[in-house]
């Protein structure tokens, strides 16, 4: 005599979003990684899974003649995107020579790139009378840069005065400076609130080794987003893509790796033996 163990599955459905289709509870679309990188999100199939097809928020929006589909805003809450598309005068293409331009390119009041490089004392507000400086952090590697405002007509040589509080008062980052390149009795809170790193790096504090008090104070440094050796995915608008292990995949080649210092994972892929 034989016997038969006959199993039977009960599944829960729910109805979902996608064309009608319903799935059992707990089910998942395959997160497959893709080979090209869609700066506006991919395209969904028939059950609401992610392809591996660029989407096109532009597609079926109409402009005048000589003018262009552009993304002007975006959002995304989870795996749903919101655009905001304008119609655009199409950007001139230049024939620009080559240089470096380490803080990227300028860009025209409709946001087309330009041939020169972009002033990173532009967007600097100073006082009356103030002007913007731009001083090296230092002289090798990715240098950097500090934004100082200072008087119009200040030579550097005045003789600062030596205030009380430099004696009472310790401020881990060091004081404030004046318009006359002065220390103030205000103590620096962001050692990287006037820093303006190259593309693609960011701004930490660097402390030096020390043993035993007076310490040097620590001072700002641009450190590049991904590890030596490898290269960042860059998506819209110069901005390298974030990442995670659910639902921003980097696409192929690329690795998610994490920067502890930003609290942010980003796509790097490491750099192809010439």
């Amino acid at each position: 005599m034989y016997f038969f163990a006959v199993l039977i599955f009960h599944f829960t459905y729910v109805p979902s979003q996608s064309d009608g289709y319903i799935f059992p509870i707990g089910f998942t679309c395959n997160q497959s990684r893709c080979d090209e990188y869609c700066p506006y999100g991919y395209k969904t199939d028939v059950i609401g899974c992610r392809t591996c097809t660029c989407d096109n928020p532009c597609a079926g929006k109409q402009c005048e003649p000589y003018q262009q589909c552009d993304v002007d805003h975006w959002t995304c809450h989870g795996n749903t995107y919101y655009f905001s598309l304008m119609c655009r005068a199409s950007c001139p293409l230049h024939e620009c020579k080559p240089q470096d331009c380490p803080y990227g390119h300028e860009k025209d009041e409709m946001g087309c790139k330009g041939c020169g490089c972009m002033n990173p004392c532009k967007y600097q507000r100073c006082g009356p009378g103030e002007v913007c400086v731009a001083e090296e952090m230092c002289s090798e590697g990715p240098r950097g840069i500090k934004l100082k405002c200072l008087r119009a007509n200040a030579t550097g040589t005045k003789q600062c005065e030596e205030l009380p509080c430099h004696s009472t008062t310790y401020c881990q980052f060091g004081f404030a400076v004046d318009s006359d390149n002065c220390p103030t009795c205000t103590c620096i809170t962001n050692l990287c609130s006037r820093v303006v790193c190259p593309l693609f790096h960011y701004c930490t504090a660097r402390y030096p080794s020390c043993r035993s008090p007076p310490c040097p104070a620590p001072s700002p440094k641009c450190k590049p987003i991904c590890p030596k050796g490898t290269e960042i995915l860059v998506g819209m608008n110069d901005f390298p893509v974030e990442c995670n292990d659910d639902e921003w995949i980097c696409p192929k080649k690329y690795d998610c790796l994490r920067v502890n210092d930003l609290s942010t994972s980003y796509c790097c892929k490491p750099l192809e033996e010439q």
